[in-house]
């Protein structure tokens, strides 16, 4: 017999069976995907009746039904698994923003994709957007007078348009914008003016962009953002979750006119920035990742000359609007919690809105903040300063009544930056979060207030020159679900007494110390 005989037709067959053998296991779950069967469930089959191993974890990292057993049940639970979820997570599916013991509101990863823009969201080659004859067309969201949602408002050369082809859908523009013919003009035109008016191409502006057009900006500005956005949000789960900008049109940046370039000798020295309506620090630590855009911004965009779409752009002008647009019967429940809860969080402060109940009387000691504007050298029209006897006079009653009442007191001045004897921002905030009640002469400083920790103590009270008064804070204080409680003096006056009427300039408020602390025994309880 030759020692290299070619093979058999036998040996052939024995070879080739070897072959598809070894194939097939060695690449068992292929194999067993391919004839149509459960993988993890055949597999963990197989292997255990024949004593090699337990059986295999399917995806969400449990047993095949048939495998499962008491202790795992125990242990793991009933629960059923989405693909894209996380399972035994029950209790968080739909809870309310800022609630729950991880202060999160649960999303699934679908309603997740559903807010991202023009797909799998923006990336940096997303920019700008080439439509041709397809021009983005607007869609209005809502509109109140003064408040106003669009989707897909064009900015180009000093002008927002919106562009549709019916226009009888849309309000007057100067109901969502007074005409103030001064880089903020608005126009409805058709897609085909469109074409030639804006080109074939422009840039995109993602996410919600607030804008606040008044030339005389407010400090209720941001909670009628937040309101319009928060109901919104209630409306449409997809709706996105945080605004990414607020336009100031305007606003400059600072306060005094531009100085001469060439004449500029101390250029160290800080220029004076434009009043906004709310502290700077204010806006950056409940607001985090909101980016302010002043006029100057405002006019690059114009100065382009490329058409540029706002995907979300959410409007308020005062000058429009009626009155404060924050009447509790249209917001949502827990709107302004997620703003108060990133506050107190900064100055490790927070509790949940419903606080296990404490067991000892003295864990449950309430606070309560004197904001002060003795620093300030006299009142204006706007915001008070009471005359020196009456706060001391105050001073002297709220440390009596604290002291004899086992209440915390806080006394501080609103007042910060060039005050000598003010207390920085940081001092004042975090006396407030932490604060039952919050009580000063009339001004925009009370509205700190809005950050106090909720309770059914919560409030705030405000001293009012008699014969004047003022309900900006009233409507405010009412919305976020506080009592307000307005003094002349020695009065309190209802709801019905509280009319606009300025203090002349210069006039200091007098209050009466006794029926101040009449109302802290009331609203406390003591």
């Amino acid at each position: 017999m030759r020692r290299f005989a070619p093979p058999t037709r036998r040996e052939i067959s024995l070879l080739l069976f070897c072959l598809t053998i070894f194939t097939l296991a060695y690449n068992l779950d292929n194999s067993f995907r391919f004839l149509g069967f459960d993988t993890s469930a055949t597999q963990g089959a197989v292997w255990s009746r024949l004593g090699f191993g337990t059986a295999a974890l399917l995806r969400d990292g449990r047993r095949p039904i048939g495998w499962r057993n008491t202790l795992e049940d125990t242990i793991f639970g009933g629960w059923a698994w989405k693909d894209g979820q996380v399972a035994g997570q029950q209790d968080e599916v739909g809870q309310e923003k800022g609630i729950g013991p991880h202060s999160s509101m649960w999303m699934s990863r679908k309603e997740m994709q559903a807010t991202w823009s023009f797909g799998q969201g923006p990336s940096v080659g997303d920019g700008f957007r080439k439509w041709r004859d397809d021009v983005p067309t607007t869609k209005l969201v809502l509109h109140r007078p003064g408040l106003t949602i669009l989707d897909q408002a064009i900015l180009f050369n000093g002008t927002i348009y919106i562009v549709t082809d019916a226009p009888g859908d849309f309000p007057s523009v100067n109901s969502i914008a007074y005409p103030r013919n001064t880089g903020d003009k608005w126009a409805v035109i058709s897609t085909q003016d469109a074409k030639s008016i804006l080109g074939d191409h422009g840039g995109i502006i993602y996410g919600v962009s607030w804008m606040s057009p008044d030339p005389v900006p407010h400090n209720s500005t941001l909670f009628e953002l937040w309101s319009l956005h928060s109901q919104q949000k209630e409306r449409d789960a997809s709706w996105p979750s945080y605004p990414q900008r607020l336009f100031l049109p305007q606003t400059p940046v600072f306060s005094d006119p531009d100085p001469d370039r060439n004449l500029i000798t101390e250029y160290w020295l800080p220029r004076p920035r434009s009043d906004t309506g709310f502290h700077p620090y204010t806006l950056k630590t409940a607001f985090p990742s909101l980016t302010v855009l002043y006029k100057d911004d405002w006019n690059d965009y114009n100065e382009m000359e490329v058409p540029f779409v706002i995907e979300h752009l959410a409007v308020i002008d005062r000058e429009v609007s009626s009155s404060l647009n924050l009447s509790p019967e249209i917001l949502p429940e827990h709107w302004w919690e997620p703003i108060r809860r990133t506050m107190a969080l900064f100055f490790d402060s927070y509790e949940p809105l419903a606080p296990v109940k404490k067991r000892w009387a003295w864990s449950q000691k309430k606070t309560i903040t004197y904001i002060h504007r003795q620093d300030a050298p006299h009142a204006d029209p706007t915001q008070g300063r009471l005359s020196d006897d009456s706060h001391e006079v105050l001073v002297h009653a709220l440390g009596k009544f604290a002291k004899g009442y086992s209440v915390r007191l806080n006394i501080v001045s609103s007042l910060d930056g060039d005050a000598v004897e003010g207390s920085k921002w940081a001092e004042r905030m975090k006396a407030v979060v932490k604060s039952d009640v919050v009580l000063g002469v009339h001004g925009p400083h009370l509205l700190d207030a809005a950050f106090m920790k909720p309770s059914p103590e919560s409030a705030v009270l405000e001293f009012f020159s008699p014969g004047t008064a003022s309900r900006e804070r009233e409507s405010i204080v009412n919305a976020l679900g506080m009592k307000y409680v307005a003094l002349w003096s020695d009065r309190t006056l209802s709801s019905d007494d509280i009319a606009y009427s300025p203090p002349p300039e210069g006039s200091e408020t007098p209050v009466n110390a006794d029926a101040v602390i009449k109302q802290l025994r009331t609203i406390l309880n003591v």
